[in-house]
């Protein structure tokens, strides 16, 4: 019953665009604890709610905790019959839930400036990200990352590609596919071959599914840690790719 009521407390919300319930709400995990009393026609069901939020989300709206918490418990009460009631509703930081690789990931340093500043910027994006838009804007950035990696690598005269692939600037993918597999040729390469190009077809699904999901934030923030990590994983084995070819 209560996880029903969820949903439809969180379309009250959007509805009212209030924006700062909205951030709480899609930035957190909802927790609940039930306590009946009484039986028969007098039974009453009393919950006691918990949302865990992201820490440095919870941080952004920390002045304005209270009511929003007033609010939330407002929609439930409207939305819940008269024997259930919400006590209390508490919102909380959740450190459990600080993606630990924020703190230690590092820019992979290439000899291409513009490639090492949108790494920056896409490890910044990632720290600092609170809602839907800023997740967007990651898979944004990744495929900027992608677009001019392909343009720096991607040799139209040296690196051939199927006739029906396109290789205009906005299929980064089919660039960096036929960039590999001239730079990969060779049952010697295969592994890499096979290894890289599916990392490439990974790295492409998740920046699309940044800007079409419309999961929550505790699915949200894993579909980005995932999307940063897959591009600065691409940044590394072209790097090592170009490095080794312009060896040979």
């Amino acid at each position: 019953m209560i996880r029903k009521v969820e949903c439809l407390v969180d379309d009250i919300a959007r509805k009212s665009k209030d924006s700062n319930v909205i951030a709480i709400l899609e930035n957190s995990i909802m927790l609940y604890e039930g306590y009946v009393s009484g039986r028969g026609r007098s039974e009453l069901v009393e919950y006691s709610i918990k949302y865990d939020v992201i820490p440095f989300v919870y941080t952004r709206y920390a002045d304005d905790i209270n009511r929003i918490a007033r609010v939330i418990k407002h929609y439930f009460e409207i939305c819940l019959p008269e024997n259930i009631r919400v006590i209390s509703i508490d919102i909380l930081p959740d450190y459990d839930k600080i993606a630990i690789f924020n703190n230690k990931i590092e820019v992979v340093v290439t000899p291409w400036e513009i490639v090492n500043n949108l790494q920056i910027k896409l490890i910044d994006s990632i720290k600092s990200s609170a809602d839907s838009m800023d997740f967007q804007n990651i898979g944004n950035t990744a495929r900027t990352l992608m677009q001019h990696l392909a343009d720096i690598v991607f040799v139209p005269e040296k690196h051939f590609s199927h006739p029906e692939k396109e290789v205009t600037k906005n299929k980064y993918k089919n660039r960096l596919h036929a960039y590999i597999k001239s730079e990969l040729q060779g049952d010697n390469n295969y592994e890499l071959r096979k290894f890289t190009g599916r990392a490439i077809d990974f790295t492409e699904s998740a920046i699309d599914l940044m800007n079409t999901t419309t999961h929550r934030l505790n699915a949200h923030s894993l579909f980005a840690d995932a999307c940063v990590l897959s591009a600065l994983n691409i940044v590394s084995l072209v790097k090592s790719i170009h490095n080794r070819s312009n060896e040979d």
